[in-house]
């Protein structure tokens, strides 16, 4: 092997090291992240038995200790929970001076790279009343942040698990789930006129059930569609990068 051949293996050598620390660097803060992620859920649920710091009527039970968890984000405006899934996060809205997706990929410490966080975009409102909110996450290959939502893929998890709940500082929201779709990568508030009308929801629902019932496309056929109701979307990647999983639900229950 003459000198010019070792100096390309040594370098092709430094390189792969690099690249492994490199891959391992970024795995680590991907495990930081959701160590933080949990002990802030640990931190932020209130028990049963413990008295809730807002004051509301009886009926009304916010579990989430907002004061706490805006210690660790200030832009931490709700939190969302899908029962039988890990899906159970805050959900974030970046500042008006930010990139409207600054938490596409960022993280709750504010450093960049993934998973990033679970985030609404500033076209919407923080308190959830628009006609339809579209709500951001990754599908970590790892099952955290918005890979649970793969599994409405099957219908009898899409029948036996059909409502979340988004809670805010002075609501507690139940959303019953009218659809989980495979949908394409267009940017849906931009696609429906970010919803101004009756008009443009229904262009939306319409749409949706057009796509009808597949091996992973499920519909709640039985449910009165309502424009002038309001929908949540939770909207997540696939294998494939031209399309996106969309699980939608119409709120059923709003406890002020």
């Amino acid at each position: 092997m003459n000198r010019v051949q070792k100096l390309i293996v040594a370098a092709a050598a430094v390189a792969f090291v690099i690249a492994v620390g490199l891959f391992g660097f970024l795995k680590y803060r991907q495990y930081q992240n959701q160590q933080r992620m949990e002990e802030l859920r640990r931190m932020g649920r209130l028990l049963s038995d413990v008295e809730v710091a807002v004051e509301l009527p009886e009926e009304v039970v916010i579990p989430i200790d907002f004061a706490e968890v805006r210690k660790e984000n200030e832009d931490i405006i709700a939190w969302l929970e899908v029962p039988e899934t890990e899906v159970d996060y805050p959900i974030l809205q970046s500042k008006p001076e930010m990139e409207e997706d600054f938490y596409l990929e960022h993280n709750l410490d504010g450093s960049g790279g993934y998973p990033g966080c679970i985030y609404i975009q500033k076209s919407n409102e923080a308190d959830f009343s628009d006609a339809v909110t579209v709500v951001y996450g990754h599908n970590m290959k790892n099952g955290s942040m918005f890979a649970g939502l793969h599994s409405y893929e099957n219908r009898e998890f899409f029948d036996t698990n059909d409502e979340f709940y988004i809670y805010t500082p002075t609501t507690a929201q139940t959303y019953h789930v009218i659809a989980a779709v495979n949908y394409d990568d267009r940017l849906i508030p931009a696609v429906y006129n970010y919803f101004a009308s009756d008009v443009d929801v229904s262009r939306f629902l319409g749409d949706i059930y057009a796509l009808g019932e597949g091996a992973k496309n499920h519909l709640d056929t039985e449910v009165q569609l309502d424009p002038s109701m309001h929908y949540v979307v939770l909207s997540t990647c696939t294998a494939n990068s031209s399309s996106r999983w969309l699980v939608i639900g119409v709120l059923e229950k709003n406890r002020i």
